[in-house]
């Protein structure tokens, strides 16, 4: 090979055998870059601009040299929740708001669980008290999981804790009674069932005998109405002395109630309401 570019040029050959080698484009003799300027084996001129981490969303299975353009999931969820504001009334909402969605645009699906609810509004109605998660997922296929409660207070219920009774037109009556459930504060709207009677009290006095019911509303605007409330007529005043009440603990009870009444010698009668206002 006489020509001085070639890799086996021969300085004493005079006659060209035509079988001269030379070296790949920007390669010397020795398969080395001519140009190498990061060192990593690829010649400067072959290098292939791109993303080179395999965890990278837009990772290029061709790219030799990272160009810092890699894209790594960034979405993230949360939840504003309000609560059920009454028992079972289902009105529960979750609202949810989600940052770093790829691309900007994204278009983001929210899935809610355990329901399998799945929507592009960030906003969930109607839910009763309970556990949840849920699921956002971009178009980019990234996806975030965040998990809240819901919360559901309890059923309001109206406990009678005592009824005194009183004389006709004594205005000696009372009573006594005990909210639990909801949220607090209540407010309470008596009646006189046959009468003309009102009040805002939680708790009566200086009543005549009569028929009496409670609304208790709470904060939440949740209402509930009690059973009726007999305050009994008290006949021989001078027999009994004064007015009397019996005491039954224990309030609320499950199984069995204690009931103290007072020593008389007269019949009587003790009538024994559930939370529910059952007989």
């Amino acid at each position: 090979c006489t020509d001085e570019e070639a890799c086996n040029f021969d300085p004493e050959a005079n006659v060209d055998n035509g079988e001269c080698v030379y070296a790949e484009p920007f390669y010397d003799c020795n398969d080395a870059c001519l140009n190498d300027a990061d060192g990593d084996g690829v010649c400067d001129e072959l290098e292939i601009l791109g993303c080179t981490d395999p965890t990278a969303l837009n990772f290029s299975d061709d790219a030799t040299d990272d160009d810092g353009s890699c894209l790594f999931c960034a979405l993230s969820a949360s939840v504003d929740v309000a609560h059920v504001s009454c028992a079972e009334a289902a009105d529960g909402t979750v609202s949810v708001s989600t940052t770093g969605a790829m691309p900007d645009s994204s278009e983001v699906v929210y899935t809610l669980l355990p329901l399998d609810i799945q929507q592009t509004d960030s906003v969930f109605t109607g839910l009763s008290g309970g556990l949840y998660d849920i699921v956002v997922a971009d178009e980019m296929g990234c996806a975030d999981t965040v998990s809240f409660e819901v919360s559901e207070p309890e059923p309001l219920v109206v406990l009678l804790d005592e009824v005194v009774g009183s004389p006709e037109n004594g205005a000696a009556g009372s009573i006594a009674i005990s909210v639990s459930g909801g949220t607090e504060p209540y407010a309470f709207a008596w009646i006189e069932l046959d009468g003309t009677f009102t009040s805002d009290e939680e708790d009566l006095a200086d009543l005549n005998p009569g028929t009496y019911q409670v609304e208790v509303t709470d904060a939440n605007g949740c209402s509930i109405q009690s059973f009726e409330i007999v305050v009994e007529t008290i006949v021989g005043v001078s027999e009994f002395g004064e007015a009397w009440s019996l005491h039954v603990y224990p309030n609320p009870a499950m199984d069995w109630v204690h009931v103290n009444l007072p020593v008389k010698n007269s019949p009587t009668t003790v009538e024994l309401f559930d939370g529910a206002g059952r007989l």
